[in-house]
């Protein structure tokens, strides 16, 4: 058998990502995410996972610590300053690039979305540190309809598993037929920081259907065969 000598190939090259590559599909410098999570801490606190040192530390804000206890939380966060940050500019950067619905998505939970947006790090290099509560609340600053958290609903947000609106761009009519189309605005979050709107307030759940003669919950709950396979504003049946 005969070989044709075809050359010495170079060896192939491995792909290396430039460092901070993923920062590029984040539209806000440092300074406005600080002023985002400052107003979005002080309408959700429960989805802004950061301490008040951890707060006081990225708004340049000086604190005086009483506790032995404190100072050593001070000191952690002064030292956790220069990442303290970057979990929320990967899911600001990530939600920016979803597709958002008119209302609170309710087919996914709001954990959903947090592990695609800890997919989305893993392929772009980002840090992958971006937990739920930071997903929730670039969404919230970002104007993406949600509702929080019932005791008969839980959480949700506006995104559009496939397709769905881009952002900065808002539903107009476009003819007397009463169609909609899209037209490019400013991205909302702008004027949030100029002071020319507030926070979206959260979506008001769906109210259950609920038969006010039906029985308790105590009676399903009573008798467990009855209630495993029912919803949860379905009546229990009732047996002799």
């Amino acid at each position: 058998m005969n070989f044709i000598y075809a050359g010495d190939r170079p060896p192939p090259t491995e792909f290396t990502p430039t460092p901070n590559a993923w920062t590029a599909y984040c539209p806000a410098t440092d300074e406005e995410l600080v002023r985002l999570l400052v107003l979005v801490r002080r309408k959700i606190p429960q989805h802004v996972p950061l301490s008040d040192f951890e707060m006081a530390v990225l708004t340049a804000k000086k604190l005086r610590p009483d506790t032995k206890d404190d100072i050593e939380a001070y000191e952690q966060a002064k030292r956790n300053a220069p990442r303290l940050l970057l979990s929320f500019k990967c899911a600001f950067a990530f939600v920016h690039q979803l597709g958002r619905t008119e209302t609170a998505n309710r087919k996914y939970f709001a954990s959903h979305w947090g592990e695609r947006c800890l997919i989305w790090a893993r392929q772009n290099f980002a840090p992958r540190e971006p937990s739920d509560a930071f997903v929730f609340a670039a969404a919230v600053v970002q104007d993406v309809p949600y509702a929080l958290r019932t005791d008969a609903w839980s959480s949700a947000l506006g995104f559009a598993e496939y397709g769905g609106r881009r952002a900065g761009f808002a539903p107009v009519i476009i003819d007397a037929f009463g169609n909609i189309g899209h037209i490019k605005v400013e991205l909302p979050w702008k004027s949030l920081l100029r002071g020319e709107r507030k926070l979206r307030e959260p979506e008001t759940p769906p109210q259950l259907d609920r038969d006010p003669t039906s029985v308790s919950h105590k009676h399903r709950f009573d008798h467990p065969k009855l209630w495993s396979t029912l919803e949860p504003w379905e009546p229990a049946p009732i047996t002799e």
